[in-house]
């Protein structure tokens, strides 16, 4: 059965509470390019004869060693360590050892994010200690403290982290059924959350709204419930305390790890803004990436996108068991037990040595299997694992130059596909420059789901950029893949982003009624004053008709943009709101993606009450039949209110409404007949 959100959570929490140094995500040009569930390589794993280490029981204070990292390419370095202590219960039933690292690498940049499962060796006391040479292997580069004098490192016993193998010896199949029902966030935590970034990160109020009206159809949701803490963290915002270290993903902008944040926390991630790091590009001809094996001491990565551009998690690997199980990490990296996400080889350009967090600008290689189990003391990996993923295309289009058209694969996790769909488009959008102040983004999109399902994005967003697109993106995939109801997963997209010159919106102001009372079966000439952005105040009139039926009496007719009208149509028919199944979600889905932006919605409302029962409306029901079916004995009938509804399209997205009381009087049509109109 699959973790409950409860218990992923708790694993979360206690990978956080281990003060983890853990992989830094990296974008980079150049990545593994095949689209495939189970990969071959040529190289691939080297696996040892046999497999020795040194219990935790056996390890002494003073005792000397080094670990294996890669520094710059390929290629695997050492680096000298000494054990300080060894801390037992540093989690129930668990162990940790404390090593420090004179060497003058380690002391220049202390511990390295992409570090984590760097291979960590002692020497016995009658052997040669050659730097690199001998030794019994103790565990894995885990955890660490930021702003020290000196370079201290935890060190995850591979005793643990063999447990933690033995585990992952399932059918490939089967993990990955299991695996891709996983979800540790739930659809009301993740909308809570990406809206709050979302506002943090002031994204367009019409893709807010949008979000918030998909939101509004999950069980439960109440934007008002506490978030996680929205601050975007990186090199150059972090404090000089020991601090529980999250996953860190480099999301390249500031604003996206505003947006991003809230959302991260809860899965134990951190959002790194800031360029360094963020593109790794294509690693040097010299450099054979291609035939690099991953063994202990080479570059671990985790591809969750690739193609033109690659989304990666870039640690260590910290053993190769004979059978050829990879051990990596010396912690969780979603601690969600079975997993499904690509392992490959990779690269180092360089470290960066930053005050508080050095990383390495590292990228991925070729893809070698898949990780298949995920917990607090490490990831396991085989050659044999295996994984979905979807093919995403995106086209950019700016004024004045040709389309830009990319190409990738997104790797699915029901945690994170919903980032990695959005970050995808987000990211083009500005891979060549940022998007003018002064202009529109115009997006559509198409995302189809397992079954055959399928939605589709057409909005327009003045004065939009790539955290609009990101966040228009992420909450319908997010609705999909989180949706508490059935498993679901994004099989293909294609996004299209034109950027127009610019500010194509308009707030209406007010209107008048060009008569104040009319009959039944004629049609109210309403005027409406609205103001384009950097233009004069126009005008725009509108005729809504009035029933023949309608009832002498007072109506309100409310001219509006398409904000309100969601609002004002939703809750006047709240059973649209009674979700049951992924097909409901879906069609709400649809009524509110079909809602055009760019137009004004005249909305005159009716005194005549219907009745649904479940989704299913009956509106012209007499009043027995409806007092029946609103009966105590069925409650499941819900009444819902009518409008007549007028569209006029605009040129622009409007903003803003106005009310006005209508006088229906049948008198009037006699008096308007006598008098010759």
């Amino acid at each position: 059965m699959p973790d409950s959100p409860t218990t992923c959570l708790t694993r979360t929490a206690a990978a956080i509470a281990a003060l983890l140094w853990l992989p830094c995500f990296v974008f980079a040009q150049g990545a593994p390019a095949q689209p495939v569930a189970q990969a071959k390589s040529p190289v691939g794993i080297k696996a040892p004869d046999h497999f020795d280490y040194i219990k935790v029981a056996d390890v002494r204070v003073g005792m000397k060693g080094y670990g294996m990292s890669v520094f710059h390419g390929v290629k695997i370095e050492p680096f000298a360590v000494e054990v300080v202590s060894v801390e037992h219960g540093f989690a129930p039933g668990l162990s940790v050892v404390w090593v420090r690292c004179p060497d003058e690498r380690m002391q220049h940049s202390g511990p390295v994010q992409g570090m984590s499962g760097s291979p960590i060796y002692l020497w016995s006391d009658n052997e040669p200690h050659e730097l690199g040479k001998g030794g019994k292997m103790l565990g894995a580069f885990a955890f660490g403290f930021g702003m020290t004098r000196d370079c201290y490192v935890g060190v995850q016993p591979i005793e643990q982290m063999i447990s933690v193998a033995d585990r992952a010896t399932g059918d490939p199949e089967k993990i990955l059924q299991q695996a891709s029902a996983k979800r540790c966030v739930t659809a009301n935590e993740f909308y809570r959350d990406l809206i709050a970034g979302g506002e943090a990160a002031r994204v367009s109020p019409v893709i807010i709204a949008q979000t918030r009206a998909i939101a509004r159809l999950f069980p439960s949701f109440n934007s008002t419930q506490p978030t996680a803490d929205p601050t975007p963290h990186g090199p150059e915002g972090m404090s000089g305390s020991v601090r529980s270290m999250m996953l860190p993903i480099q999301v390249g902008s500031q604003e996206l790890a505003t947006l991003t944040q809230p959302w991260l926390n809860r899965l134990g991630f951190t959002a790194m803004a800031g360029p360094m790091g963020t593109m790794a590009g294509k690693p040097p001809e010299e450099w054979d990436v291609k035939n690099t094996p991953i063994e202990p001491g080479s570059v671990l990565a985790i591809p969750l996108a690739f193609g033109d551009m690659d989304l990666s998690a870039v640690g260590t690997t910290t053993a190769v068991l004979p059978d050829g199980r990879v051990l990596a990490f010396g912690h969780a990296m979603f601690g969600e037990g079975d997993t499904a996400v690509p392992m490959a080889g990779g690269f180092v350009h360089t470290v960066m040595p930053q005050f508080d967090i050095s990383f390495k600008l590292a990228g991925s290689g070729v893809i070698r299997g898949a990780v298949v189990r995920d917990e607090n003391s490490g990831i396991v990996g085989r050659s044999d694992g295996l994984f979905q993923s979807a093919p995403v295309d995106v086209t950019i289009k700016y004024p004045n130059s040709d389309p830009m058209d990319y190409h990738f694969q997104a790797v699915h996790n029901r945690n994170l596909s919903p980032a990695i769909a959005g970050m995808l488009p987000a990211r083009c959008l500005e891979a060549r420059q940022s998007t003018p102040e002064l202009s529109t983004l115009t997006l559509h999109a198409q995302m189809k789901f397992v079954d055959n399902r399928e939605i589709t994005i057409n909005t327009v967003v003045p004065g939009g950029s790539m955290r609009d697109v990101f966040m228009a993106i992420a909450s319908r995939v997010g609705a999909m893949v989180m949706n508490p109801y059935e498993p679901s997963r994004l099989t293909s997209m294609k996004a299209t982003v034109e950027v127009e010159p610019g500010i194509r919106s308009a707030t209406i102001l007010d209107g008048r009624l060009m008569r104040s009372e009319v009959a039944p079966g004629q049609e109210l000439d309403v005027v409406v004053r609205y103001q384009p952005y950097g233009k004069d105040i126009t005008t725009r009139r509108i005729k809504v008709p009035i029933p023949q039926s309608l009832p002498e009496g007072q109506y309100n007719l409310t001219i509006c943009d398409a904000m309100t009208y969601e609002q004002m149509i939703f809750y006047s028919r709240p059973h649209l709101m009674q979700i049951t199944s992924l097909n409901d979600l879906m069609d709400t889905m649809k009524m509110l993606d079909a809602i055009n932006p760019q137009a004004m919605y005249a909305l005159l409302e009716l005194p005549e009450q219907g009745v649904a029962v479940g989704r299913q409306e009956l509106p012209m029901l007499p009043s027995s039949k409806r007092a029946m079916v609103q009966s105590p004995t069925s409650p499941q009938a819900t009444p819902f209110s009518s409008y007549v509804k007028v569209i006029e399209p605009m040129d622009q997205v409007m903003e803003g409404a106005v009310t006005f009381n209508v006088t229906v009087k049948p008198s009037f049509q006699s008096a308007g007949a006598a008098a010759g109109e």
